[in-house]
């Protein structure tokens, strides 16, 4: 009976000590606050401040970024590496260095003419290049129809049934924001 108090008194107090004192989880909480934020109030967000960069509103608005993070990206991305527009938002909200995420983009364009056009998609996510490419033909052999969306379930770390649960979320919900659909289907942020 003591052996067994021992033990679990040993095993509490492995618990509190590993999960470190207040002040610590406070500053965790802080840093995560901005992924708490849900999709469309994150997309509202950068569409008010930041008009011009339209075609990035579902970037940011899917990503964990605050939206000084996301800018300073974009503008490092964009300044340094002009022929890669349309993949700026990719980059941004990505948690990858930019001489890693062109890499990934690089080799994925000139290595797989079929999948191409996913190109951002892979390089901003944090898949392995065969799940990237055999997640991208499972949904184009499911849904053919559905082009637009393929490389955003391969990057998603969802599996089909709920990339298309959360798809047809937003599909219902927003029918007049169909360019921002694949942005928020693979993104962990909610809806409203």
């Amino acid at each position: 009976m003591i052996f067994r108090i021992l033990f679990v008194s040993f095993f509490l107090l492995l618990f509190y000590a590993c999960s470190g004192n207040k002040n610590e989880n406070k500053t965790a909480q802080n840093q995560q606050s901005t992924s708490g934020e849900n999709f469309m109030d994150r997309y509202y967000k950068i569409r008010d401040s930041y008009n011009d960069m339209g075609r990035y509103f579902g970037d940011y608005a899917a990503s964990n970024k605050t939206l000084d993070e996301f800018v300073s990206r974009y503008y490092s991305i964009r300044d340094s590496y002009a022929e890669l527009d349309g993949e700026f938002g990719k980059y941004a909200a990505s948690d990858l260095d930019l001489e890693e995420f062109t890499t990934r983009y690089h080799s994925l364009r000139d290595g797989e003419p079929n999948v191409a056009a996913g190109a951002g998609d892979y390089a901003g996510s944090k898949k392995d290049r065969e799940e990237f490419i055999g997640k991208f033909y499972g949904i184009r052999e499911t849904y053919p129809d559905m082009e637009k969306y393929w490389s955003d379930y391969a990057a998603s770390n969802y599996n089909m049934e709920k990339f298309m649960e959360r798809y047809y979320q937003i599909r219902e919900t927003y029918p007049d924001m169909e360019d921002y659909w694949g942005d928020f289907a693979r993104s962990a942020n909610q809806l409203d």
